[in-house]
């Protein structure tokens, strides 16, 4: 048996029971703000993923000073300033030992980066997803992903408060508030890793390795809400592509999501080359579609108009290889079909598009390709 440490974050709903951690599937506050971090490991046995323990970082340390906490209260400073301020303020009174919980794990995330020469693999899981399966899923990539020409890489999941279950019908519609909702709290994660990286930076300190953006299903629409917010409220008139490469998988977005800047179309700003997945035999998506009276899906048809996307886009049809098992719904092939993991694999060795093995292009267009059976 193997044994995958992984990070988190989430904006669940945190209840103490003893000494464990109880993470609900109702949001963290009303404004969906806020989140907290952590670490978790989980076990590799026979193909299975497991959560084996999960724990918390502090979001202060009992060196922090009175007066850095004042400046963490602070409305008038940015918040995402904030952090670097208290700091300042803690180490000019009881030296450098004070670090909030996002400190103390992106110092340690940057130290097996720097250490291991690993990247960062991030994931936004789907809707009725349970808060463990989020973190078994990013375990999952983590292993699944690393192929020939790929660098180790760390795990990190956000696990927004999906409630964890396709049935009744109104709990997709639950699902996709609280995806909306917490693209607040990624938001916000992002500003921080943002801010870090920046300190880090200016210091002299970069590891000089990549992160990496998958986004599954209702993921997607976590991402644009995360987006939007990003930008309009954090980054204005800014560019800062933190990920090497985003990975749309089977999003359950609209196909003209790429297209328009109030939902997708402004990705090329974080990212530097963003990959759709999609097949037109994703039962799941049809049942968004249909049934929920969402418009036609990018995860079903891919972009709707790859002239009007940015040049960054590519789009792999996946519709002959998304046969995973029975009940997927033709929906998770994203992390079960061998070759959509090998070309995922490919692109993350630095394939270009056209030379990736076992695609082929779709009517010769330089950026539209489907995985061949």
């Amino acid at each position: 048996m193997r044994e995958i440490t992984i990070y988190f974050a989430t904006n669940r709903q945190v209840r103490t029971r003893g000494d464990v951690d109880i993470y609900s599937d109702e949001i963290d506050d009303a404004s969906g703000a806020t989140y907290r971090v952590g670490k978790a490991k989980v076990a590799v046995s026979k193909g299975e993923y497991k959560v084996r323990s999960h724990e918390l970082f502090d979001e202060k340390k009992r060196h922090i000073c009175s007066e850095a906490a004042k400046v963490l209260e602070d409305d008038s400073i940015p918040e995402e300033r904030r952090y670097r301020v208290a700091r300042e303020v803690a180490t000019a009174h009881v030296g450098p030992q004070m670090k909030l919980g996002s400190g103390d794990m992106m110092e340690e995330i940057q130290n097996r980066m720097r250490s291991g020469q690993c990247d960062v693999l991030l994931l936004l899981h789907g809707f009725a997803s349970e808060f463990e399966t989020g973190l078994e899923r990013i375990a999952e990539l983590v292993d699944k992903y690393q192929g020939d020409g790929v660098k180790e890489m760390v795990g990190f999941v956000f696990c927004w408060p999906s409630k964890g279950r396709i049935f009744p019908p109104w709990r997709y519609s639950n699902d996709r508030r609280t995806a909306e909702l917490s693209g607040y709290a990624i938001a916000r994660a992002f500003c921080r890793l943002i801010d870090h990286l920046s300190v880090v930076n200016q210091k002299g300190e970069r590891c000089n390795q990549r992160l990496h953006l998958v986004a599954h299903s209702m993921g997607n629409y976590v991402l644009r809400s995360a987006l939007n917010s990003l930008l309009d409220e954090h980054m204005i008139g800014r560019r800062v592509p933190l990920f090497e490469h985003i990975f749309l998988m089977a999003a359950d977005e609209d196909d003209d999501a790429l297209e328009k800047e109030q939902k997708l179309g402004r990705i090329d700003r974080i990212g530097r080359n963003i990959h759709v997945y999609y097949s037109k035999q994703d039962r799941a998506l049809d049942v968004s579609d249909l049934t929920k009276g969402n418009a036609e899906r990018l995860g079903s048809h891919g972009p709707k108009n790859m002239g009007k996307t940015s040049d960054q886009v590519v789009a792999v049809d996946c519709h002959k290889v998304d046969d995973t098992e029975f009940g997927h719904a033709n929906h998770q092939y994203y992390r079960l079909h061998p070759k959509v993991i090998g070309d995922v694999v490919q692109v993350l060795a630095g394939n270009a598009s056209d030379e990736i093995q076992g695609r082929q292009s779709i009517n010769n267009h330089p950026r539209r390709f489907r995985i061949l059976d």
